[in-house]
Order: C-alpha cells, then structure tokens, then sequence
C-alpha cells in the first residue's frame, strides 16, 4: 500500500508535453490472489476491482474489500428485485437535516435512499445504487425519489417545517432530455422546493448537454448544488460554466478541519472562491462542535453531518424538528 500511495502521489505532479503542462491523476488498486479454486483468484483481476472501489471512494489507493465487493451473481439477483423492492415499499427515502449559521435553524433536508431487504436486511446504497446506474435502472429509482421527495415535502410543511429537499442526480441522467422533462414538469406541478445536488464529474462525459440541462432545472426555480466538491477533479472551468446556487465541500476536508490548519486553509479558501461566484457553501461531515464553531467563523453558510442530525425516516425528522432544544444546542455550540 505504501507503495502504491508512493506512486499515486508522485503521479500529481503535471506532466510537459509539447511543451504545455498536461495534468494527471492516478488511481491503483492493491490485491493479493484470492483463494484457490474462487471465481476472483487472479491477483490482478482483484486488483482491477480495487480500482474501482477506490475511486467510488474518491481515493487516490485502495486495497481490494472482498466483503464489499460481495457475491457478483447475488448480487446481479439483487438488482433484479429492485423494481419490485420499489412497489412493495422496501426502498425508502430518509433525511439528513441542513443547518442554516445565519438563520440559526434547520432549512434544508437531504434525501437519501434506504433498502430494507426482507433477506439481507439493510442493503447499502453504495451497492444498489451504483448497480443501478451500471443497469440502466437509475432513472425509475430517481424519477420514484423525486415524486416521494415532494410528497415528503408537502408532509413537511403541513407539520409546519417548510424545509428545502435536495436529492441527488446521477450524471447519467444529466444526458437524458427525457428526464429532465420528467423532472421539470414534477416540479412544476407541484410547486415544490427542490434542490437538485449533482457531482462536477457528471458533466463531463457530455458537458453541452448536461450545462444546458442544469440551466433548465434553474431557469425552473430548481436549485442546483454541486456535491462532494474538492474530491476528484475539481474543475474551475466547469465551476464557471455551471448554473449552481450551492457548493458542497466534500466530507474529506471537514473531518480533519480540527486537526489539519491546511485543510482550514483549504476549506476557507474554497469558501471565499464560492462566495465570490455567488454560491452557497454547505459543509459536510460536520461532527464535532469545532468544527461547527470553525465553519461559522469561516463564513460557511449551512452545515450537514452528525452533529447536526443522522439520516432518519420522515417520521422520526418532524419529531426531531418539533423538539425545541435540537436548533438552540446546535445555536450555542457555535
């Protein structure tokens, strides 16, 4: 591992060619040969998995997990019941609250999917999600998110919290006409206050389509923000290009803000370059009062992680949100 974490970060520096500076990024993957006789011996099929693991993990090295690469014909059965999971109410969305510094309160929600398995219990989204994406059932799974977003939504208000929802859009649909007509026409009906939350990478396989996509969902009143921003390849060009009303600093500068003055200087700087685009700036993987008092100080504008709040049922939230100490506590740590 040291190794490969060796050549991964001596791959960062930019490379000359024909005189012009070529920017590059490496990602390995490490694996010893599996067991005799297993499906997955062969060290470098192993290793090409662990590729793929670490940069689904947005990291530069990645020793292949065996466990979380699971059973691959289970795991092909698993997707199969996933429409059928959709019907029967076995996928869920529940909601991680967003804290507002100046507003002193929760104003936002983030949607997230859940899959209770009656075989396998809880499933995680990191697997069924990006299975979808690999299947092509991602747009039923997200066409069914945003109809139960509103619907939430609507349950929200009328227990007197009137609360942005963001989901997340995968960049595959970001290419597809069909999806944003879907999703605009939702919206429209509904009138409700969506914020759609996208990764900068996603427009990168199609980038005129997906701005002009993304300008239509803001022509509409639909928020945009820019997830995990700082993981990957940031692009200042396409953080021109785009029309977003929020950028989100990736979880991986957060937890170490306490501890690492140049993640602080990174996060800081990354907010003052967002503010001078006009964006919003939420943080996630907010866990510790520091690191709340810190954002504040640095001019952050909302705050996501479990300080604030754990993903939950929609039931659970408005009881949450109705108690009267969560917002006070969190307005005093600050």
């Amino acid at each position: 591992m040291a190794a490969a974490a060796g050549l991964a970060e001596a791959a960062q520096a930019p490379l000359t060619i024909n005189g012009a500076p070529v920017d590059i990024a490496l990602t390995a993957g490490v694996a010893a040969r599996g067991a005799a006789g297993s499906d997955l011996a062969s060290p470098v099929d192993r290793a090409a998995i662990a590729v793929d693991q670490a940069r689904a993990a947005r990291r530069m090295v990645g020793a292949f997990d065996e466990a979380a690469y699971g059973d691959p014909g289970d795991n092909l059965s698993l997707i199969s019941e996933l429409m059928t999971a959709l019907k029967d109410g076995e996928v869920t969305l529940a909601y991680q609250p967003k804290y507002d510094f100046r507003a002193e309160r929760i104003t936002g929600v983030e949607a997230l999917m859940r899959w209770s398995h009656p075989r396998r219990s809880f499933v995680s989204p990191d697997l069924f999600i990006g299975m979808a994406e690999e299947t092509g059932r991602i747009r039923p799974l997200t066409e069914w998110a945003i109809r139960r977003a509103i619907a939430d939504q609507k349950t929200m208000s009328e227990a007197g919290q009137a609360l942005t929802v963001s989901v997340n859009i995968s960049g595959r649909l970001l290419s597809d006409e069909s999806f944003a007509e879907f999703a605009l026409a939702e919206v429209a009906a509904s009138g409700a206050d969506l914020c759609f939350e996208i990764t900068e990478t996603a427009v990168m396989d199609n980038p005129e389509l997906a701005l002009r996509i993304i300008a239509r969902f803001a022509e509409a009143g639909i928020a945009v923000s820019l997830d995990d921003y700082g993981a990957g390849l940031s692009s200042l060009t396409y953080l021109k290009q785009i029309r977003a009303d929020e950028l989100k600093i990736d979880k991986s500068f957060i937890l170490g803000l306490d501890q690492s003055s140049r993640d602080a200087l990174l996060v800081k700087s990354t907010i003052d370059l967002a503010h001078s685009l006009g964006l919003k700036v939420t943080a996630e993987g907010v866990e510790t009062p520091t690191a709340l008092a810190l954002l504040r100080g640095m001019g952050c504008d909302l705050a996501q992680g479990y300080l604030i709040g754990r993903p939950v049922p929609l039931a659970v939230l408005t009881e949450q949100l109705a108690g009267p100490t969560v917002e006070t506590a969190l307005a005093r740590q600050a």
